[in-house]
């Protein structure tokens, strides 16, 4: 009896440091497509001269990000700028490629990433082909959330972006 009950004691012990220490790990390919398809939407301009771009952008968005990092992000202009440049050179804007590290984990439930962007300037006659460098902050908790999105400046010839 002694032995079944310590057997059963030692099960039940097991089982509930294993449920305590299984914490949600967040898959590679997950983040990657996740900020893929953020990155797809905030850089897809298919008609330059549509003034309600960036309002069509930030509702793409805004399930992405934090509410706190939404209305930085709004203050900040960040998706008035995509449409903006493509307006001004009357180009088609679209994310070719994306690259994503991880960088660290946060301890407080974020892991930072950083990553390389390809970006497509196109019309009829042309294209061209950008890089941009970024960094980006992933809340893990209640699934994903970005809670920071910063990214390097560019050179455009007319426009810094």
């Amino acid at each position: 009896m002694k032995k079944t009950f310590g057997l059963l004691l030692l099960f039940v012990a097991f089982i509930s440091i294993v449920a305590c220490s299984n914490k949600e790990v967040v898959k590679q390919d997950d983040v990657l497509n996740f900020v893929k398809d953020y990155k797809s939407k905030q850089y897809t301009i298919k008609d330059p001269s549509n003034d309600q771009a960036g309002n069509e952008i930030v509702e793409k968005v805004k399930a992405f990000l934090s509410e706190d990092t939404l209305n930085k992000m709004m203050a900040n202009r960040a998706f008035d700028l995509i449409p903006y440049i493509a307006k001004n050179m009357n180009k088609s804007i679209e994310l070719q490629e994306i690259n994503l590290e991880k960088a660290n984990e946060n301890g407080n439930g974020t892991i930072n990433y950083k990553y390389n962007l390809k970006i497509k300037f196109y019309d009829e006659q042309s294209s061209e082909m950008f890089e941009r460098k970024g960094e980006l902050t992933l809340s893990t908790d209640n699934g994903l959330k970005i809670t920071r999105d910063w990214e390097e400046t560019i050179n455009l010839g007319t426009f810094e972006f």
